[in-house]
């Protein structure tokens, strides 16, 4: 006898009647959650993609610092550009004095002796020292020549718009007051600008209120003492706002003088956190010669501007004796990076590898920027 057999819906309800819910699970019932491998599998994936996205904006952000430093050179060096074309002659870059007042005298001959007196008091020599013997330096140099002067051919610097102007409370018609530099202030309002210089990243200010306007860098790189220039009307030009190291400038006139005990180049005090430099070289105009001797400056009739990049450093390496700055120079070649030393032999250095020098623990060089790099030096090594 052939047994009834039972219709699927029967044997569902019997089913669902004696079994629990969780016991029985229907052919067309979604499951819910993810198991716990793939919650690690999700974990692990968007932890990648995390890292990822991480490294690319931070790369993005240093590209595009690097980029708007880059850019600031090139508009730097357009206005020393504009600067030739108007005076027929570059800026100097204050370390040497004949150059300087000769080309004062050649773009203002109607110059009053009192400007002139005034502009010897701030390229004056001074008797030792291993930072360089004008109170003008290559970073300053930068900011009073393209600063802007007066319209007034006979007083450039004291006239109206002019780089100078009288401390407080000094009378103009103190004869012998207005004869001394230290008696004048700088003017943050000054004409005829060849560049539009950000004044949060001049170095200047006020001691107090009532005080005279004068440049910081001194105290900002812990040289500050007379024969440096103590605090004068001279401010430099600062790569960053949050950092003290300021964009240098080099004129070809002097990027190989080497006189007695000047320091062909620009250093903040010695071991100090922000490094020197000196000019740079090529191998380019070396006419392939391999002697180091054929050896030429960057734009050797113009002019370098350097930058000291993110980092704040220039560099650390400036002579054959890491104590004596003013030993013999150790200059680089851009190319390679190499130490080069004209009078001396330098260190065996290649890729601009100097960190240890001074012991800054940084290859300060790599991310300088120039107004002849394509981007940092570091990108043009070869």
């Amino acid at each position: 006898m052939r047994r009834p057999r039972l219709r699927g819906d029967v044997v569902e309800q019997i089913l669902s009647h004696h079994l629990t819910p969780f016991a029985v699970m229907t052919r067309n019932q979604p499951r819910l959650g993810f198991t716990l491998v793939e919650l690690m599998v999700a974990i692990v994936i968007i932890g990648i993609l995390m890292t990822i996205t991480v490294t690319a904006v931070q790369r993005a952000i240093v590209t595009g610092r690097q980029t708007a430093m880059r850019m600031e050179v090139n508009a730097l060096a357009g206005a020393v550009e504009q600067y030739f074309a108007k005076y027929g002659d570059y800026p100097p870059d204050g370390s040497s004095e004949a150059v300087l007042m000769g080309h004062m005298r050649k773009i203002f001959p109607r110059m009053s002796p009192l400007d002139r007196s005034l502009l010897q008091q701030l390229v004056q020599h001074r008797s030792s020292g291993d930072f360089s013997e004008v109170a003008m330096d290559r970073a300053e140099a930068l900011v009073f020549f393209l600063g802007g002067f007066s319209d007034n051919p006979i007083n450039p610097l004291t006239g109206e718009g002019g780089p100078l102007v009288l401390a407080p409370g000094v009378s103009p018609s103190d004869t012998t007051a207005i004869q001394n530099i230290a008696n004048y202030q700088y003017n943050a309002t000054r004409d005829n600008a060849f560049f539009d210089f950000d004044l949060n990243r001049l170095t200047i200010g006020r001691a107090t209120d009532t005080a005279p306007l004068l440049s910081t860098d001194e105290v900002l790189l812990g040289v500050n003492e007379p024969g440096h220039g103590g605090r004068d009307p001279l401010p430099t030009y600062l790569a960053r706002v949050d950092n003290p190291t300021p964009i240098v400038y080099f004129d070809s006139r002097t990027y190989g003088q080497l006189p007695s005990g000047i320091y062909n180049g620009y250093l903040a005090g010695t071991g100090s956190e922000f490094g020197g430099v000196r000019p740079y070289m090529t191998a380019a105009l070396g006419g392939g010669t391999g002697n180091p001797n054929d050896l030429q400056f960057h734009n050797r009739e113009t002019f370098q501007i350097i930058s000291p990049g993110l980092d704040g450093v220039f560099g650390s390496m400036v002579s054959v004796d890491a104590g004596n700055p003013g030993a013999a120079p150790v200059y680089f070649i851009t190319e390679t990076g190499e130490a080069f030393g004209p009078v001396s032999p330098a260190p065996s250095i290649n890729g601009f590898q100097d960190g240890d020098w001074l012991g800054l623990g940084v290859n300060g060089h790599l991310d300088n920027v120039t107004n002849f790099s394509t981007s940092t030096l570091e990108s043009d090594l070869q």
